[in-house]
Order: structure tokens, then C-alpha cells, then sequence
């Protein structure tokens, strides 16, 4: 007869082995699926997102789904007023821009090899120029790529649909949802679990709008900076501007980055003046907009944002890059209040300035 001590190690190590396996299989069927993750994601953002509207027309006696619909039906009349003013002039500059692009390349090789002439640089540029201008030749040639342009902005379009369907029955069952998940927990973990609940819809809601905020306040300065100094297509770079915002730490500068190509093919002068610009655009932004919208938002260090960033884009490119800080600001809530807080409230005042002080 085997002993129960002898079998124990080996009972053990299977179940370890079974637990292993199992969260490697799970995190590849996340893996697998992470496109339909990404919809889903969205949408609980949006939701979150709205959701301070959502409960503040549902307190004036709107019925909860109406009140969703109506905050929806806002959204629409505001971003096709926006879109009315501002597709029309966005299209002919794009196109404008497009058809120029060869020549803002030839402008700018020329600058470079003079640039090269005065200053002895010995690297050799002309290589590089060419291929820039003759990849930028076939730009006006991309509608021999339209059917696939056209598929790819009708999934686009038809999955920001099922993000706003998914958004407004997660808006109109949230409540009950949550409370028969709280109801199956143990009891003596149903205050935590709500806590993280709230903690974690408090937190990706002050993310959305603070990040829609910083984007309008960034494509605005842009639009009036670039206007004064006289940079053709303000409008589009602008744009440009507004939307890279959305992706944290490097998206201000990649915004910029268009617009200083087309001001150094007018002059190295304008270009000059376009980094000047951008960068005190950022200085303003990183120095008074982000500290007063975003700092009850996410409360990451720049490491965390920074190491997420980086894991989210080279699992799931721009959509992992987009989504990581808000995933990383869900799991900063669940570890914060499931394991840091309980600890610190065991340790002494004493104890907490010594290991500040180490």
C-alpha cells in the first residue's frame, strides 16, 4: 500500500503541471481571439466613457435606455457637425498634400545637399532622397488599392457598430451584471470586490475624457500655431496632431513630425519654428493640461505607461498600444486594492518613513 506522504509530492506536482497548462491554454484562446478583445475593450471604454451623462439624464426621469440613446443621438449630431465643417477642407488639403509630397521631397534632398556642401556632412543622402521621392511618386497611384481600402474601412466601421451596441447593453445591464458577480463572491470579499468595480469604472471613465480633452486642446493648438506661421495644410496637420495624442508618450511627437516635413520643404526657417512650436505645445501640455485632467485619471508612473506601452504594441500593434494604459490602470486598481492597501494597513507609521527614507 502507498503511503499518502509518498503520494502527496506527486498529487501536487500534477496539479501544478494542470495549472500551468491551463493558463497557458487560456491566455492563448485570449490571444487567438483578441481582435473580437479589442471590440470588446472599446466598447466598455465608450461606456465608461458616457456613462456620468448617461446617470445624470436618468436622474432628471429619462428611462435608463433612452437616456443611452440620447447621449448616442448627441454624440452623432455633434461629430457630424464636426465632420460637416471639417472633412470637406480635409479631403482637398489631403489631396493637395499627396499630389505635392514628391515635390516637398525634391525641395527638401535639394536643402540637404546643400546643407551637406556647407557643412562637409559626409554622409552620403542623395541614395536616400531618391527612394524617398520615387516611393512618394506611386502615392497618386494607391486607387489601384481601393477595394482594399474599402474592406478594410467597412470591418473598421462595422466594428466600432458592434462596439456601440456591446456599450449600450453593458450600460443598461451593468448594475445587475455586477451585482449577481458581487452576490456570488464570498461575503467577507463582496466589499472589496465593489470597491475594484468602482475603482476600475471611476478610473477608465476619467481616462476617456481626459484623453478626448488633451487631443481637442492639442489639434486646436496646432490649427492656430501652424495658421500663424503661414504652414500649408494646418488643417490636416492639425488633425494629424489631434488624433496621435490619443497614443500616450510618443504620439505628441509623432504628430509633429508631418508637419515639420512640410515646413522644411518651404525653409529650414519654418521648420525651425514648427519644433519650436510643438515643443512648447508639449511643454504646455505636459506642464499645466496633464497634470489638472489627467491626474485623477490613471495615476501610473511614466515606467509603468512606458513598459505597457511596449508589451501592448508588440502583442496587438496600435490597438495594444491604445488599450495598454487602460489595461494597466485596471490592473494597478485590482492589485491595489486586493493586495498593497491590505498590507500598508499593516504596518506601523514608523515603519513606512524608514522604507521612504531607504
Amino acid at each position: 500500500m502507498v503511503d499518502r506522504r509518498e503520494r502527496s509530492p506527486t498529487i501536487t506536482a500534477l496539479r501544478i503541471t494542470l495549472l500551468v497548462v491551463g493558463v497557458l491554454l487560456g491566455l492563448y484562446f485570449l490571444y487567438t481571439i483578441r481582435s473580437v478583445l479589442v471590440i470588446i475593450a472599446v466598447a466598455l471604454l465608450l461606456a465608461d466613457g458616457i456613462e456620468p451623462l448617461v446617470n445624470w439624464l436618468e436622474r432628471r426621469g429619462l428611462h435608463r435606455a433612452l437616456a443611452i440613446l440620447t447621449v448616442y443621438l448627441g454624440l452623432v449630431v455633434v461629430f457630424a457637425g464636426i465632420l460637416t465643417i471639417v472633412i470637406p477642407p480635409v479631403i482637398e488639403q489631403t489631396q493637395n498634400l499627396i499630389n505635392e509630397a514628391p515635390h516637398y521631397f525634391t525641395d527638401l534632398g535639394s536643402w540637404l545637399r546643400e546643407l551637406q556642401g556647407r557643412t562637409g556632412w559626409s554622409v552620403e543622402l542623395s541614395d536616400l532622397t531618391t527612394r524617398l521621392g520615387q516611393l512618394l511618386d506611386q502615392v497618386p497611384l494607391v486607387a489601384s488599392g481601393a477595394l482594399r481600402f474599402t474592406i478594410g474601412v467597412i470591418s473598421g466601421l462595422f466594428g466600432g457598430l458592434v462596439s456601440l451596441v456591446i456599450a449600450f447593453y453593458w450600460l443598461l445591464e451593468r448594475r445587475e451584471i455586477e451585482s449577481t458577480i458581487i452576490l456570488l463572491l464570498p461575503p467577507d470579499s463582496r466589499s472589496t470586490a465593489r470597491e475594484i468595480i468602482n475603482g476600475v469604472h471611476a478610473k477608465l471613465g476619467s481616462y476617456v475624457r481626459g484623453q478626448l480633452f488633451l487631443g481637442a486642446a492639442v489639434g486646436t493648438l496646432s490649427y492656430i500655431g501652424l495658421a500663424s506661421l503661414g504652414i500649408k495644410y494646418a488643417l490636416v496637420l492639425a488633425l494629424v496632431a489631434a488624433v496621435t495624442e490619443l497614443i500616450p508618450m510618443i504620439g505628441p511627437w509623432l504628430g509633429g513630425i508631418p508637419a515639420v516635413l512640410v515646413a522644411l520643404a518651404v525653409s529650414p526657417l519654418h521648420a525651425l519654428l514648427v519644433i519650436i512650436l510643438f515643443v512648447v505645445i508639449q511643454q504646455l501640455e505636459n506642464h499645466v493640461l496633464v497634470p489638472k485632467v489627467m491626474q485623477h485619471a490613471v495615476g501610473l508612473s511614466p515606467l509603468t505607461v512606458l513598459l505597457a506601452i511596449l508589451v501592448g504594441g508588440s502583442l496587438m500593434g496600435i490597438a495594444g498600444t491604445l488599450l495598454a494604459v487602460p489595461i494597466a490602470a485596471v490592473v494597478e486598481v485590482v492589485l491595489r486594492r486586493t493586495y498593497i492597501d491590505p498590507r500598508l494597513r499593516t504596518v506601523s507609521e514608523p515603519e513606512r518613513v524608514e522604507a521612504q527614507a531607504e
